[in-house]
């Protein structure tokens, strides 16, 4: 997978913090797996509820301030220093070992970034890792010398995505171009919690049931997550530029399910069902246009009350919290 300078800084910050700590290869392949899953290694200032920056740590559960979540070093070590609070880590597979630092309602999602996880460790310098192989720092010696040249060449700061991406767009929108943002309360549509390893798998599946991506959603949502930071073109139907629809539509035809071309039809396809009844990787519609007749936005529900969009000219695909829930319902197809 290709990486860019954002993620690649990310990544490099993750590394370098996991070196001061003394953690394990496999450590740090943890927190850049999770980072991955959470964030798409990108510093964000907007998520589920509170949820900011790469790991998408909660102010209101203690992991602290906005301004210090939002900075990826203290972020790191904020996980690091829970992880190594996790006793028997090593006998866990990486997947629980995350989980038990972030405690997320999809934990198995995160096993789908293990290898890119991996890549990056390699890309960066490092290859191989497992058990108890710390990197030890010798004597003397700066932990950026134990650095490989790929590594020390990142230099582009990590910085927090503006949260202007979710300032709210005009209300005159056009076909497929976004919806109106509103406030809403989508404490109703949170993704329930399971307590067996079961159920957590067939949540990161796509839950309980025939979904639009039953079986394949875990592996769909991440390949949408690639797609974070690509511009909105109006009638964009490539990783080059996306409309709403046409972002739509490439993600879902690379798992086999070809999507009308505009929302509207994509709209009118499957099963039209309430929020509250939507599952990981199915299709969430707003009509807020009276211009248009049908659905003019369209969106992944991503669970626990986000979604992933292209979201209107002048932005990027990016992940969102649920609005506007008066003029939105599912699709499931």
């Amino acid at each position: 997978m290709a990486w860019d300078q954002q993620q690649l800084a990310n990544a490099q910050t993750i590394i370098k913090v996991g070196l001061g700590l003394g953690m394990s290869r496999r450590d740090i392949r943890i927190g850049l797996m999770v980072a991955l899953q959470e964030s798409g290694l990108r510093n964000l200032d907007y998520g589920d509820r509170d949820s900011l920056g790469i790991f998408q740590q909660r102010p209101s559960q203690g992991w602290g301030t906005p301004d210090q979540v939002t900075n990826a070093e203290y972020a790191a070590q904020k996980f690091f220093n829970a992880l190594k609070g996790v006793k028997n880590r090593d006998e866990m597979s990486l997947t629980l070992a995350g989980q038990a630092v972030q405690r997320s309602a999809y934990p198995y999602a995160y096993a789908d970034d293990a290898d890119d996880a991996a890549q990056l460790l390699k890309q960066l310098g490092f290859s191989g890792g497992g058990g108890r192989d710390t990197f030890r720092q010798p004597k003397g010696q700066n932990i950026m010398d134990q650095l490989g040249p790929e590594f020390k060449a990142i230099t582009q700061p990590t910085v927090p995505v503006p949260m202007a991406q979710q300032l709210a767009p005009t209300a005159d929108t056009i076909l497929g171009a976004g919806p109106v943002l509103a406030p809403m309360d989508f404490s109703e549509i949170m993704a329930p919690q399971y307590d067996t390893e079961d159920a957590f798998k067939q949540i990161a599946r796509g839950g309980r049931g025939g979904g639009a991506a039953t079986g394949d959603a875990g592996k769909m949502l991440k390949f949408a997550k690639r797609f974070i930071g690509t511009p909105y073109v109006w009638g964009g139907t490539t990783p080059s530029g996306f409309d709403c629809s046409g972002f739509t539509q490439y993600v879902f035809k690379k798992f086999g399910i070809d999507l009308p071309r505009v929302s509207a039809d994509q709209g009118r396809m499957g099963k039209r069902i309430s929020l509250d009844k939507l599952k990981p990787g199915e299709l969430v519609f707003w009509d807020n246009s009276a211009r248009n007749n049908g659905a003019d936005h369209v969106a992944i529900y991503l669970g626990n009350g986000k979604i992933i969009e292209a979201p209107r000219p002048g932005r990027s695909v990016q992940i969102s919290s649920m609005y506007d829930q008066a003029n939105a319902w599912g699709v499931r197809l």
